[in-house]
């Protein structure tokens, strides 16, 4: 917790010298966001909601009214504050609300504090009505509840009010990010709506600057801020990336990521966007050679949403970094696999033309762990659950209780739950949620984020995992493959929840550890748990496998490189509303 004591924040009211007391509270906001609470002893219970009373207590008088210079920065911590006030006797800012509703010049205190943890329904058109602006930021910042909130069913059924509230008077935001990344993982179907209002704002603001492309067919572009060693997106699509020199020139462009970080040893050149006044300046791409524009990772970062909606290439395809459709962007391709994607009716899941490459459309990179024959600690059946906070909703929930009603004392699940709880003061609150979710009885442990190493081996104690649901892991199932861990799948319609199942049909365990549906799942985690013999059996099979063979295979690698060749002659020849022969939908 932070050293804090009321006379800090009273002083500066009495003498009415308002903007010492914002810059005060918003210094321990700042540090309270990153600094991760894993525990709350009853003295440090008893500091926060000293804390917490004292900021609502002087926030909430009529006199202080918060100077402009400091409305961003209040509005952005709008999520650290609702998980610090769920900790509390007040578990949400409803009275505090109830108390602004009644008083004049509230808005941005009203925006401060009403979050997706509150139960009081507001209509948004009220704030937008009042500053565009400034509900721009709010909406936007309102999304970062999705770092461990939807495990609740109040935050998800409210998240679901304010995603249905998008104004048409939005404006591309500070956040905008988390909105469109985190609607994903809400119920999986409610981010086709959002992104297309997304997109439609993003291109009236990024088309004001005209691209003149004179395209050489032998150069591409690879657009990532995730393009570090050991990121999921690297693990998966660096190999794709690899193999496309020195067939073609390659350049790498990012904009947030840092130097240090980023790893260029793929690409001929590189090219750094810089974002000014919160603007991405493109101004270096309008006379570009590109003759195709490769997102990898299109909605973990606002530069690569702003980006995908502005014509830079003739051709445009997003990869399976984070693998949904933009839903109304310029992209042209979603580059998928035909041992993933439902070739059916693509348009059911994507606005971009689909693009099966031979595999799964990922090419997985072998972990780097040497397993160490690590032994778990207690004499139960260890399930590993590797899924990111954002990822455990009510109905994965609710399934666990089934499968914890069905083993009884047996099991103890493992959630890891990754760094995305590390901050802004979201680790306790997913926590309490969950054990509610759950029932106080189920053994269920929250590990924190861990070095790579680190978790690969506290994941080698466990006995078998299973996959999250509606949204379903890669390099998660990967990992687990590796360590010869069974895992359990549920099959979706989404590259998301069928990469997964994939890897287990090509490795012949579909009948074992793929489920159609929640009972499924349910019955094939229940008989790994209880009948010791198939699991030792399923886990032999499963460590005769050579994975170098298929999960970590290269074979197609070269697929997206002569997939691009195929589709610039024809976009020359001006046939590229073709699909490439060998990559067709069926």
């Amino acid at each position: 917790m932070i050293a804090f004591e009321p006379r800090d924040y009273y002083q500066p009211y009495v003498d009415k010298n308002f903007e010492e007391l914002a810059r005060r509270m918003l210094q321990n906001l700042d540090t309270l966001r990153m600094t991760p609470i894993l525990t709350l002893s009853d003295q440090d219970r008893a500091s926060l909601n000293r804390y917490c009373n004292t900021f609502l207590s002087l926030f909430l008088q009529p006199d202080f009214v918060i100077p402009d210079m400091f409305i961003p920065q209040f509005i952005t911590h709008n999520v650290t504050i609702a998980n610090l006030l769920s900790l509390t006797p007040l578990n949400n800012a409803d009275a505090a609300l109830s108390i602004l509703q009644l008083q004049q010049a509230n808005y941005v205190k009203m925006l401060t504090l009403y979050s997706a943890r509150c139960t009081l329904k507001i209509d948004r058109k009220i704030f937008f009505d009042i500053d565009p602006r400034i509900a721009s930021l709010w909406w936007c910042q309102f999304g970062e509840i999705y770092r461990g909130g939807f495990v609740s069913d109040d935050v998800c059924s409210q998240m679901n009010q304010h995603l249905d509230q998008i104004d048409q008077r939005f404006i591309l935001s500070a956040g905008v990010e988390a909105i469109y990344f985190g609607c994903t993982y809400v119920d999986g179907d409610r981010d086709r709506f959002v992104k297309t209002k997304i997109n439609d704002c993003a291109r009236r603001s990024m088309n004001q600057i005209p691209i003149r492309p004179k395209p050489n067919p032998r150069k591409i572009a690879v657009v990532s801020d995730c393009w570090k060693r050991g990121h999921s997106v690297y693990r998966t699509l660096a190999e794709y990336v690899r193999a496309l020199r020195p067939e073609f020139h390659v350049t790498g462009i990012r904009s947030l990521l840092s130097k240090e970080e980023y790893d260029d040893s793929l690409f001929d050149a590189t090219i750094k966007l810089e974002v000014n006044n919160g603007v991405l300046d493109i101004g270096v791409l309008q006379d570009n050679d590109f003759a195709a524009i490769y997102y990898p990772d299109i909605g973990m970062t606002a530069p690569s949403i702003m980006l995908s909606n502005v014509r830079i290439a003739p051709l445009q395809l997003i990869g399976t970094g984070h693998p949904v459709s933009t839903w109304g962007s310029q992209i042209d391709w979603f580059v998928g696999g035909q041992l993933t994607d439902r070739p059916d009716n693509p348009e059911q899941n994507y606005t971009e033309k689909l693009l099966l490459l031979p595999g799964y459309g990922a090419v997985h990179q072998l972990p780097t762990y040497q397993m160490r024959g690590q032994k778990k600690a207690v004499n139960k059946i260890v399930i590993n659950c590797p899924a990111y906070a954002q990822k455990v909703n009510p109905t994965m929930v609710r399934t666990w209780r089934r499968v914890f009603d069905r083993v009884k004392d047996k099991v103890i699940i493992r959630l890891f739950a990754g760094g995305v709880l590390s901050t802004f003061a979201a680790y306790l609150p997913f926590l309490i949620r969950l054990r509610q979710g759950c029932g106080v009885d189920l053994p269920m442990e929250v590990v924190p984020n861990l070095a790579y190493d680190i978790y690969m081996q506290a994941m080698e104690e466990g006995d078998l995992a299973c996959d999250s649901f509606h949204f379903g892991g890669s390099n998660s199932v990967a990992d687990s493959l590796h360590l010869r861990k069974p895992i359990v799948c549920l099959e979706g319609k989404y590259w998301y929840n069928r990469i997964g199942p994939a890897m287990l049909r090509d490795i012949g365990l579909e009948k074992e550890l793929v489920a159609k549906n929640e009972d499924e799942y349910v019955d094939k985690i229940c008989r790994l748990v209880e009948d010791d013999g198939y699991r030792e059996d399923v886990t032999n099979r499963l460590k005769a496998i050579d994975l170098n063979k298929d999960v970590f295979s290269l074979q197609y690698a070269g697929a997206f490189r002569e997939a691009l060749k195929e589709l610039i002659d024809r976009q020359i020849a001006g046939t590229v509303k073709e699909l490439p022969s060998p990559y067709r939908r069926a």
